[in-house]
């Protein structure tokens, strides 16, 4: 699927010579991640016993993400998106379709896409407020290849989907792996163009899994290990349910998110995953925390006077964090499968298009001692 839609990007602008494609533009970003981590001695020890291929907890840095690609309108309604990432060392499409964006009753999506579940999954990654998503993106599938349906406005903006699990190159073969997933936003105050908002959303997703399935997580840290795993896991099926709810008053944001993961399985072994995260932020230099209406989650912070600027007087937008989010694997019958990080983060918006992000972690895992973390990212797009 992915291949085709690869070569219909490049072939309808000449397949439609009536009409000539204007604002088709280059994008991009990139994230270099540093992490400086104290180990919690009885987390490591159990960490390193679990498996002699282990390697201890480290200090680190890589480039966390690495993309590059294209957007913009292929004809009258028509538009598309291809984004492939670098920063593993080989390509991995991440956004890949076409958009009919002009239908009577909203958009539709074909393609390599985000399904429409989980606000920790669905906020983009270059206006995530901390370094790491939250514990609830542990239990939320990433982008799939699929059709979705979305129509936004003011006060509502819904979505549905029909997906099929793929692989990091968009690909995927067998008779299994689907999935129905859908999403409502409410939206009962949206005032002074989006500078007051209370948002409440619902998200359902009905997975059919190729085989088995699993959940894990890594500390709120890419660059530390995937710590909690509950392993394979026969399922015949699997229910996502998600509730979040928004509130932004100009330059504060606060955030409530839970999630559930439901097993059904004919042996009559039906675990349950769960996951929450609060959060609350606090734009420094009075700058309005921004939301993005079309898929209903935050957008970052645009500083009223870039850093560096030419009058020399700007300082870019300053915003401080505090998030707490929990991940309860323990129905999967393993030791230590509870795990809870609180995240105090510092953020730097230097421009329109970069961001210093500075975050101080505490992650405990059941039963064990705390390891705490000190992580910065530098990032930019275009």
């Amino acid at each position: 699927m992915i291949t085709a839609l690869l070569l219909a990007q490049i072939a309808l602008p000449s397949l439609l010579p009536q009409t000539e494609p204007d604002g088709i533009k280059l994008v991009g970003r990139l994230h270099s991640d540093w992490v400086f981590v104290s180990p919690g001695s009885d987390s490591e020890a159990a960490w390193l016993a679990a498996d002699p291929a282990h390697a201890p907890f480290a200090d680190g840095a890589e480039i966390r993400r690495a993309e590059i690609g294209a957007e913009g309108p292929l004809g009258p309604g028509l538009e598309f998106k291809l984004e492939i990432d670098f920063a593993s060392g080989a390509a991995e499409v991440t956004d890949s379709y076409l958009r009919f964006s002009e239908l009577p009753l909203g958009s539709f999506k074909v393609g390599h896409m985000k399904e429409p579940v989980g606000l920790g999954k669905i906020q983009s990654s270059k206006t995530m407020t901390f370094i790491d998503r939250p514990l609830t993106a542990a239990l939320i599938p990433g982008r799939n290849a699929g059709f979705l349906w979305e129509h936004s406005d003011d006060s509502l903006s819904l979505a549905a989907g029909l997906f099929r699990n793929t692989d990091d190159a968009g690909d995927s073969v067998g008779n299994e792996g689907y999935s129905f997933t859908t999403r409502a936003v409410f939206r009962p105050i949206f005032e002074n163009g989006g500078a007051r908002i209370l948002h409440a959303g619902f998200s359902y997703s009905f997975r059919r899994p190729d085989e088995s399935v699993s959940f894990g997580s890594r500390l709120e840290s890419h660059m530390l290990p995937k710590f909690l795993d509950t392993g394979d896991l026969e399922a015949d099926s699997v229910s996502l349910l998600g509730a979040e709810v928004i509130w932004i008053d100009g330059p504060l944001h606060c955030i409530a998110e839970h999630t559930q993961a439901a097993l059904s399985h004919s042996s009559g072994l039906e675990p349950a995953f769960r996951a929450y995260s609060v959060e609350a932020g606090w734009v420094l230099t009075g700058e309005n925390a921004r939301y993005k209406k079309s898929n209903g989650s935050l957008n970052g912070v645009l500083p009223e006077n870039a850093a560096f600027d030419s009058s020399g007087q700007g300082n870019g937008a300053w915003q401080v964090l505090l998030r707490h989010s929990n991940l309860d694997l323990t129905e999967a019958a393993s030791l230590n499968n509870e795990l809870t990080v609180t995240n105090l983060g510092l953020n730097w918006f230097v421009n329109p298009h970069s961001t210093i992000l500075m975050g101080i972690s505490r992650a405990e895992l059941s039963e064990l001692d705390a390891t705490h973390m000190l992580t910065v990212r530098f990032g930019y797009w275009f």
